[in-house]
Order: structure tokens, then sequence, then C-alpha cells
């Protein structure tokens, strides 16, 4: 589908222009370019501080963000400091009009 803009956290949103969204519900990963990707790890450094984990979430060189702490003992963090956030697309419907999917931080945290 036709990504026309992202919103990361509480950032403004970023418009997009020549970019698609692949959308598979089976597959529990979002995939981003690699210019919103690094906005992306720029904004995670900011929710996850280093005082909540033992390292930075996010390889640069590798293109991914992983956290070693436990979903349950961050989820817990979250609630204690009420920290907000969320990861919002929109994307060109076929009917011309935008339709926004918002991801909120519980469903990005999947345990392993």
């Amino acid at each position: 589908m036709p990504l026309s803009s992202y919103k990361i956290g509480n950032q403004d949103a970023k418009v997009v222009t020549d970019r698609q969204a692949i959308l598979d519900p089976a597959y529990p990963y979002i995939y981003l370019p690699a210019s919103e990707f690094m906005d992306f790890a720029t904004y995670m450094t900011k929710v996850f501080p280093t005082a909540w984990l033992q390292e930075n979430p996010c390889e640069v060189k590798y293109g991914t963000c992983n956290i070693k702490e436990k979903c349950s003992v961050l989820k817990q963090k979250f609630k204690d400091e009420g920290k907000e956030f969320s990861i919002s697309f929109n994307l060109k419907g076929t009917n011309g009009k935008d339709i926004t999917i918002t991801l909120p931080w519980e469903e990005m945290l999947l345990e392993p």
C-alpha cells in the first residue's frame, strides 16, 4: 500500500513520497527504509533510557531494535512513569483517502 506519512511517538508526522508499506498480519515485524529506521532508533533511545536497559536497544549497523529485558518488566516501568509510545502509519486507501494504523507500545513488545 502507498505510505503517505508516519509518526513515531510524539514527533510531528513525517511526510514521505514513493514509499510502500507491506502489511502482513502473520509476521510480527515492521520493516522501515534506512532513513526512517534512523528516526525510529533515535526515538527509541529517548523512550527507553539506558537506566532501564543494559544496553542501547537499537543496532543501527544491523537495522534492528531488540530489548533484552522481560516485557513484563518494561510494561510495568512504562506504567509507573506514565510513558506513551506508538507508531502511526498513514496509508492511501483505494478510494484515495488516508487510512491510519496505530501500534501502541504494548503491541510492539514480543516476549521471546
